[in-house]
């Protein structure tokens, strides 16, 4: 680093000095920047708020951002359903990728980073990627005992013995099906087969481990399923809500829809 003499203690002379390799007087630190931009995800349930969706995104979108853009503040949207034909909440990859984005945004955005619209439904469950050898074990055992498939537990839960301790990792469906995200003329009918393919994966291990995780525990028991209590099955607008919400409440917005009429009584 360069060193520089310093003339005043302003934010205007400090930027002016970096700007020049000037670097600084002694014990001076870098004033934080101010993000010009309020970048914000909108998590809803893949078939909930079409509607709302596509009004915030062509309608509010361009009326915020010609507004906030003579405040210098670039503003955008991103809706986590847009042009999208998969549900989120069925490939646990992508609501991590989605945590990602999360943190990029409470790291940059000056204002509110989540949006989430919540409906009436409650949404898929989001399966676990990663299960303990114990919790492995057992969730196979306990759905052996209600007559479950455990082929297919078998076939996407592989041993990653490069963990510290090793554990079972979920294949990602996107590594396995090369064409499930690929919509082009070519290949949207192979697209739509894989897709299939990997909703009955879903739906069936989805179906085995809510079997395994609400059985409840009684004398009868082979299994001590207490391991398995961190287990959570959560939808995606849950998980990614929690998430945002561990990273700032304050710039977390959520939206209830409740119909008209719906909740009136008579006194």
């Amino acid at each position: 680093m360069v060193s520089g003499h310093q003339t005043n203690n302003s934010s205007a002379d400090i930027y002016a000095n970096v700007m020049q390799g000037k670097i600084l007087f002694q014990g001076c630190q870098l004033p934080t920047l101010i993000w010009n931009q309020i970048k914000i995800l909108i998590v809803s349930n893949k078939d909930e708020f079409d509607i709302e969706r596509d009004t915030l995104m062509t309608d509010t979108l361009p009326k915020l951002q010609q507004y906030f853009l003579t405040q210098g503040i670039y503003v955008n949207f991103i809706d986590c359903n847009l042009n999208w034909d998969l549900d989120l909440s069925r490939n646990p990859y992508h609501v991590l990728r989605y945590m990602k984005e999360l943190d990029d945004a409470y790291k940059t955005s000056a204002g509110v980073f989540l949006l989430t619209l919540v409906g009436n439904k409650y949404g898929s469950v989001v399966l676990p990627i990663e299960l303990s050898t114990t919790d492995f074990n057992n969730i196979k055992n306990i759905a052996s005992d209600l007559n479950k498939d455990v082929k297919l537990l078998e076939r996407w839960y592989l041993l990653d013995d490069k963990l510290l301790p090793p554990a079972y990792k979920l294949k990602d469906p996107d590594d396995e099906f090369s064409n499930l995200l690929s919509r082009t003329v070519s290949t949207y009918d192979i697209s739509i087969r894989e897709s299939q393919e990997w909703n009955d994966v879903y739906v069936n291990l989805a179906d085995l481990f809510v079997s395994v995780l609400h059985e409840k525990p009684s004398l009868k028991s082979k299994h001590d399923t207490s391991s398995m209590y961190d287990i959570q099955l959560l939808s995606s607008v849950e998980m990614l809500f929690n998430y945002a919400a561990m990273l700032s409440p304050s710039g977390c917005m959520c939206v209830l829809r409740q119909f008209d009429g719906m909740y009136t009584c008579e006194i």
